[in-house]
Parts: C-alpha cells; structure tokens; sequence
C-alpha cells in the first residue's frame, strides 16, 4: 500500500509540474502581448510626432527613390499582427485531451477492463457526465478508484505536456516574427533621423517634395543594426544552452561547450559579414570586399564545427555556404556598381531566411517527435 501511495503521489507531483509549466507559458505570452502593445504605442506615437512628415518622403536608395520610412512602419505593422496571432493561438491552445479523444487511448478502460466514460480530471469530461454517472463514479471501492486515477493522471499530464508544447512552440514563433519587426521598426527610426537631419521640420524648402539622401553614417547604423539582429538570433540561443550547462568534466558536456564556441564564433562573423554588405558606399571599393569576403569565408569555414556530426551535417553545410554566396556575391557586385537598393535586399533576405529558419524550427522538432512515437510503436 506505501508503494501505491508513494506511486500515486509521484503522478500527482509530475501532473502539478506540468500544470505548472502551463501557467508559466500563459505568463510569457501575456508579458509579450504587453511588449508588443508598448511597441505598437510607440509606433503610433512616432507617426503622431513632427516626425510624421517624413513617413511618405522618398530616399536615395540608389537605383531607386523609395518611401523606405513607410515600407518599413509597413514590414513592422504585419510582423506585430503575424505576433500576436501566433501568441493567441498559444493562449487558446487546444484543450482536445490526447487521453480520451484522438491517441491510442481514446477508449480508456476501468479497473475491470471496460470502456470508461467518465474522467475524474478532465473538465469537459466531467461536464458532459449525468449526476448520476458522475455520483456512479465514487460510489466504488478506494482501490478502484484510486487504480482509474493514476490511469487519468498519467493521460492528463501527457496531455498537458503536449499543451505546454504547443504553447512553447507558437511562443518561440511569435519572438522570431516580433525580432524582425523591431529591426523594421529600428529602421524606420534611422531612416526618419536621416530625413530630419537633411530637411529639419518647419523649413520651407521642406514643403515641397524633396528625396533624401542617405550619408555614411545611417548606413554604418543600418549595418549595426542587422548585425545586431542576426547576431542576437544566432548567438543568443547558443548562450542559453551554454549557461544551462552544469560545470562538470562530463565528455558529452565538453562536446557540447565546444560547439557552442563555434556557434558563437559563427554567429559573431555571421553578423559582420550581413553588416558589412550594407557600409558601402562609405568604405573603398577594395577594403569592402576584403572585409566582406574575410567575414564571410570565416563564416563558412566555422560553421561546419557548430553542428553535431551525423544528422545531415553535410546537407547543412552545403545549404549554409550555398545561402552565404547567395546573400554574398550578389550583395559585393551591386557594391560595386552603386546599386544600395540591392545590398539593402540582400541583408534584408539573410534576416529572413534567419526568421524562416525559426518559424520552421518547431515544426522541425514536431516531426522529430511525431517519428520517434512511430517508431517506437
């Protein structure tokens, strides 16, 4: 009888965990629906400002004269909505229970072996039960109903786990989509700074439709920027495991530490590499490309250390350096040939193929766990 009670408490501790792991995860999203609101407010207030004659003015982003001001308040609007609905749909998870509906139990059975209608935790179960069913169900013996609660305790607290995972996913989703739409929301920032330093509010030559040009040093800040960005989204996560870690001499755990060295290393070039695609103008032509093909050949040489060998390390690879040139060459040839509208794409397309990445991550994770269940059954 002790063993069943110390079994019986056990469930209820892990169930109270997993329960525990559910609020915090409602927590996280209601502090990132206040962030997201205090972004929004401040969005809002910078078109209300004197600044807001400079959200239509046109820029010299050569070839081209574009509203990039608008274009980015635009790129943030979407990313802040696209937010919020993922953090919504993680605050309204499904609350199906895998244990009674649509899993291998969805017929449970009782102590005698038969199909039960009735759970002790599940609410809509609960509420769908007459108050005869539901007296039914406790006017048996201890032992019975003891022997169904640890079965509902170990269904509910697999399904809550999966909620909680649910929630962590569209969590990690919505902080991907909120990062990009504050580096949208930062350029904005520059670009209206660049308008009001070269047209300052009031001034009649301001009055007409004027296009602004961009110095040398918005675009050093455009590079810190989506430096920053890819930086923060590859270095960080790596910082977290690295943390995480206890500090023993276990060989795994090296392993481990090691390649979070060369993940930082990687996401430190990385990062230089996506901010010098966007000094020039502003730097000459031969001392760019040098900085830009060092950044991105170390980037490439790194990377390979910062993945486990195994687990198609190669197919990885391949794709990473295949996306460097990608982002690289193109960006070093539109340099060159004074088109900033192109470089200015190009560091825009490796911040989302970073997002991309991140989105898809969880449905990466979902279908690793999904093949694991299938294969051990």
């Amino acid at each position: 009888e002790q063993k069943a009670l110390s079994k019986f408490t056990l469930l209820e501790d892990s169930f109270d965990e997993v329960l525990d792991a559910i609020k915090h995860m409602d927590d996280k999203i209601g502090r990132l629906l206040t962030s997201v609101a205090f972004l929004t407010t401040a969005m809002l207030a910078l078109g209300s400002l004197s600044a807001a004659q400079y959200l239509g003015y046109d820029f010299q982003v050569t070839p081209y004269e574009l509203p990039v001001v608008l274009i980015s308040i635009t790129v943030f609007l979407l990313g802040v909505f696209m937010a919020v609905m993922l953090l919504l749909a993680g605050r309204a998870a499904p609350i199906g229970v895998p244990g009674v509906s649509g899993d291998p139990a969805s017929n449970p059975l009782n102590s005698a072996g038969h199909p039960r209608k009735m759970s002790q935790l599940w609410f809509l179960k609960i509420a769908e039960a007459t108050q005869d069913e539901w007296e039914g169900e406790w006017n048996r013996s201890i032992d019975e109903i003891r022997e169904d609660r640890e079965s509902d305790l170990r269904k509910e607290t697999q399904n809550l786990a999966r909620r909680a995972t649910f929630k962590h996913d569209r969590i990690r989703e919505a902080v991907a989509v909120l990062a990009l739409a504050l580096l949208a929301f930062s350029v904005a920032v520059v670009f209206a700074s660049a308008a009001a330093g070269s047209c300052p509010a009031g001034a009649d030559s301001c009055k007409l439709p004027i296009t602004v040009p961009i110095e040398t040093f918005h675009r050093f800040l455009l590079g810190a920027l989506f430096a920053v960005y890819v930086f923060v989204q590859v270095g960080i996560p790596a910082r977290h495991v690295n943390q995480s870690i206890t500090p023993t001499v276990n060989e795994e755990e090296c392993k481990v530490k090691k390649l979070i060295r060369f993940t930082s290393l990687y996401a430190l070039f990385a990062a230089l590499l996506v901010g010098a695609l966007l000094l020039h103008p502003g730097l000459p032509d031969w001392i760019w490309l040098l900085l830009v093909s060092i950044f991105a050949a170390a980037s490439m040489a790194i990377f390979p250390f910062s993945i486990r060998r195994g687990g198609g390390r190669g197919a990885m690879t391949c794709v990473v350096i295949a996306l460097t040139c990608a982002v690289t060459v193109p960006a070093a040839y539109f340099g060159i040939d004074g088109k900033y509208a192109w470089q200015l794409t190009c560091a825009a397309g490796a911040s989302g193929a970073l997002l991309l990445s991140s989105l898809l991550r969880p449905t990466f994770d979902l279908l690793e766990r999904q093949n694991r269940v299938a294969a051990a059954q």
